[in-house]
């Protein structure tokens, strides 16, 4: 009886024990999340200010500064998290410049109490474009200059957003790749503030690279579809300037080819001497219904035999003759053989249909 009790009591305080740790482990992961600082309304960003819709959805939609610090990619009061509160302010501020306020400023401060940062946007005025000079330096032709600046008048007016700048320069763009230089491209673009007007002023250098003219004429994969035939379907020459549209037009002809499956027409991008384009053609021909070739019609008799000769072991086996008698074996035999010949005819008129025999 004494050591049943001395076992019990050795047991309750065992388990006594064990709830005092549990217990104090409890305490210790409450102490270490109350501690822990409120990371999810550290960083506030003030939009109820801003007049612009638009603008207020944009630097809402753009903020995460206070999701990097909840992931935990950041630890407030360190160095890297002043390098990123200003990086932050710089991208929000060029997202205000996207949209033309190109004065906007970030403010930012903490209050050291409740451990929030806040920032709050600036925008200042919003700039209209007031002015658009194109210029191409190495391109001596004044009328291309003037050509150029003619269509940049359509932005005049406009708030100076960059994706309006962007589309401007893509048409400017565009525009001389489609005239004979297929490797235009901008080199330069500034965007100035005149704050006394409350216009920009904005400013587009383009190097049309190297004139560029249609240049020698490939043709692969072709059988019976010939180069002249090409030559003759082409709507220009070679020597003539370049123009996408001529080569869209070449597609479109051959397309309409009765003859061909398909087509591929491809600028080499490398200019030959004197600026010629190589203009490459690759066809995959089509093969008319009527035009059966000897394979095929071979084919189709070996699959008649092939009948003939099953049709006549079902007849001589069921006139009563063994199915082992060295007559159905013969016949069993030349079907096979017929049968083989069929499929090799048959696979050599699809490796013709698919041209790659």
């Amino acid at each position: 009886m004494k050591c049943f009790l001395s076992n019990s009591i050795a047991g309750a305080s065992a388990s006594q024990l064990l709830r005092r740790q549990l217990r104090l482990l409890v305490a210790i992961l409450l102490l270490v999340i109350l501690s822990a600082p409120a990371t999810g309304q550290d960083f506030v960003l003030e939009t109820g200010h801003l007049t612009d819709p638009e603008l207020a959805e944009t630097l809402e939609a753009g903020f995460n500064l206070d999701q990097r610090v909840t992931a935990g990619l950041l630890d407030a009061g360190t160095p890297a998290m002043t390098d990123a509160i200003e990086i932050e302010r710089t991208r929000l501020r060029s997202l205000m410049d996207g949209l033309g306020y190109l004065d906007a400023k970030m403010d930012w401060g903490m209050e050291p109490a409740a451990a929030t940062y806040t920032f709050r946007p600036e925008p200042g005025p919003r700039y209209a474009i007031g002015a658009v000079a194109v210029s191409l330096p190495e391109l001596s032709d004044p009328a291309w200059t003037g050509d150029l600046e003619a269509m940049a008048q359509a932005v005049i007016g406009s708030a100076a957003r960059g994706d309006v700048i962007s589309r401007l320069i893509n048409d400017l763009v565009h525009r001389l790749k489609t005239s004979g230089f297929p490797f235009a491209r901008v080199t330069h673009r500034e965007l100035t503030a005149d704050r006394q007007a409350g216009l920009a002023l904005l400013r587009i250098t383009l190097d049309p690279g190297q004139v560029a003219t249609f240049g020698a004429v490939t043709l692969s994969d072709a059988r019976t579809f010939t180069l002249d035939r090409l030559l003759e379907l082409m709507p220009f020459s070679i020597g003539e300037r370049y123009a996408p549209d001529r080569v869209e037009a070449l597609r479109a002809s051959l397309a309409a080819e009765p003859n061909l499956r398909s087509a591929r027409v491809s600028i080499v991008e490398a200019v030959e001497g004197e600026g010629r384009l190589t203009v490459a053609v690759s066809v995959r021909e089509a093969v008319a219904p009527e035009l059966l070739s000897d394979h095929q019609i071979a084919g189709q008799v070996a699959l008649l035999i092939v009948l003939a000769l099953l049709a006549l072991r079902q007849l001589t086996v069921a006139a009563g003759g063994a199915v082992h008698s060295p007559l159905v074996q013969s016949q069993t035999i030349l079907s096979m053989i017929a049968m083989a010949v069929a499929a090799w005819f048959v696979a050599r008129r699809f490796i013709e249909f698919a041209g790659i025999g």
